[in-house]
């Protein structure tokens, strides 16, 4: 059967395999193993191979090249495919992109590299060796993945990963700290480690990267407007334009109250969940909001107050 020839194929490729001798993971090149073994099976305190940008320190100088390309701005990794251009931080997030999007480096079904279950009568196959280690279980009720720091066992290799960090503790990236769960972790990055984003221009600050990125468009010298062809409304970002087109010249609701005796439509899920609150019998209404001097998300990312814009001039 094509099971049979699988197992065969496999036990072959076997004898070529360069396998890890701390945990018996095996590569088809030597310099995988290399990479493997100096991340998994070495203290990180040996590690020598430090940034010098960021600090950060690594198991082997090919990694430590790799993460620098990560500092370098003008880094681009450009998909070279036909009329694709499209542009990535990475080799990595460049090869990811060239297998889903173009096929390329990716085996059709047929020839990928099988895994079978070695038990007689059984034809299950699987295209993860750990898939394969997990479904044991159906022929010997052992979980197969046992903690290397403790006896207990894991049907799912992901839980065994996360066992495993409950003995070795949860480091910070950014300090010697160690921590013992990984909330506490999250707590003390927030705290020691608060990442500000702030326009070097004006000094106003945001939450998130991607919120600062587009504020920065208020001080360039181009900036991208989207306007609205039927009643010449202008947008800085582009899915609000969209939005704006469907739900005001397209009319596109589709989210009805399906409350006896109520016929309105929304655009939107949240408004519709916000709307049937009144349809409750304990409803009270909420205050309205007053005005105050604080800029809103939008109208720091924007440049645009839009709460004194409707207010009155005063004499």
């Amino acid at each position: 059967s094509t099971c049979d020839e699988e197992k065969i194929s496999n036990a072959e490729q076997k004898k070529k395999m360069h396998t890890c001798s701390a945990c018996s993971k095996q590569y088809k090149k030597q310099r995988h193993l290399r990479l493997h073994f100096a991340r998994k099976h070495t203290n990180k305190d040996d590690w020598s191979h430090k940034c010098t940008e960021c600090g950060k320190v690594f198991a082997d100088q090919e990694i430590l090249q790799r993460h620098k390309l990560s500092h370098d701005k003008t880094y681009k990794a450009v998909c070279q495919i036909g009329d694709c251009r499209k542009e990535y931080k990475s080799t990595s997030a460049l090869s990811k992109h060239r297998q889903q999007a173009h096929g390329i480096n990716k085996p059709p079904k047929e020839n990928r590299k099988k895994y079978c279950c070695e038990v007689s009568d059984c034809d299950a196959n699987f295209s993860k060796h750990h898939l394969l280690k997990q479904h044991s279980y159906q022929h010997t009720a052992v979980p197969p993945f046992p903690c290397s720091k403790c006896d207990k066992r894991f049907l799912t290799l992901s839980h065994k990963v996360r066992h495993e960090k409950i003995h070795n503790g949860y480091s910070c990236k950014m300090c010697s700290i160690n921590c013992s769960t990984w909330s506490l972790l999250r707590r003390h990055i927030a705290t020691e480690h608060k990442e500000v984003n702030k326009c070097d221009e004006c000094g106003l600050s945001f939450k998130q990267p991607s919120q600062l990125k587009q504020h920065l468009q208020v001080h360039s010298e181009k900036r991208q407007v989207f306007k609205c062809t039927k009643c010449e409304k202008t947008y800085v970002n582009k899915y609000n334009f969209k939005m704006h087109f469907k739900i005001v010249h397209l009319n596109e609701k589709k989210f009805q109250c399906t409350h006896t005796g109520c016929n309105k439509i929304f655009a939107y899920k949240k408004s519709l969940k916000t709307h049937e609150l009144i349809h409750q019998e304990d409803y009270v209404p909420l205050p309205k909001k007053t005005r105050c001097d604080k800029l809103s998300c939008l109208s720091r990312i924007t440049g645009f107050n839009h709460e004194k814009a409707l207010l009155p001039e005063v004499a």
